[in-house]
């Protein structure tokens, strides 16, 4: 999925949430990963349910707390919450994930609706980050990632626009090449959105952050996924 030169064995969860999925998208990006032969665990979060039960799709497991579902649906295997709890019900689902070995994720069905949501989605993303995992947040318009002290590949295939935004305090030793708008050891400052509405080149692009996070941002269209040298 995302990183590559780890090789294939790395053990990657899909989850769906409860939020518009882009059909195209998941079957494509499914498909893809299934042809790699990749260890797949497929998680419907609480709502998230009716999509994979409208595709006849049977995930391996169900999380949440089956609020916005509203009621516990029959399935072999169900974790469920109170309602009143600290976490969304899609970290609910990383949890469980990780019991099983996951150390890659995909997010459908995280991004749009409601705001907050959305928002608690992208500092999901930066969980995963900070325990040295990764994940992807397929949007309706536009997927994206963060990245922690690190570097990031995009193909030269890439068309399109990307943004990039620190995400705490400051982003230093910050690095765009072979995109339009390039930088090189530069700052990236929270409170000033200087990476917006960058774009692809037709050459390879690299991001790279040597202190702090950033999150990526790019076009749906690109069905090539990023990669983690």
């Amino acid at each position: 999925m995302i990183d590559h030169a780890k090789g294939m064995q790395e053990k990657l969860c899909v989850i769906v949430g409860a939020s518009a999925v882009v059909e195209e998208d998941f079957f494509f990006y499914m498909d893809m990963w299934k042809a790699e032969d990749r260890p797949l665990l497929l998680i419907a979060a609480d709502a998230g349910y009716r999509f994979v039960r409208e595709q006849r799709i049977e995930p391996d497991l169900i999380v949440g707390d089956f609020d916005s579902l509203g009621s516990v649906p029959e399935h072999r295997r169900i974790v469920r919450h109170p309602v009143q709890k600290d976490e969304t019900d899609l970290l609910l689902a990383v949890k469980e994930a990780e019991k099983e070995g996951c150390t890659e994720f995909a997010v459908f069905g995280g991004l749009g609706g409601r705001p907050d949501h959305s928002f608690a989605n992208i500092q999901l993303l930066t969980f995963l980050q900070e325990r040295g995992q990764n994940g992807i947040l397929f949007g309706e318009t536009m997927h994206m990632t963060v990245l922690l002290n690190g570097t990031l590949l995009f193909p030269q295939q890439f068309e399109g626009l990307l943004s990039v935004f620190a995400l705490s305090g400051q982003a230093g030793g910050v690095t765009l090449q072979g995109f339009k708008y390039e930088l090189k050891d530069d700052v990236i400052d929270r409170a000033f959105p200087l990476g917006v509405s960058n774009e692809f080149t037709g050459r390879q692009g690299v991001i790279s952050v040597q202190e702090g996070e950033l999150l990526v941002m790019w076009q749906r269209e690109n069905q090539l996924l990023p990669q983690r040298p």
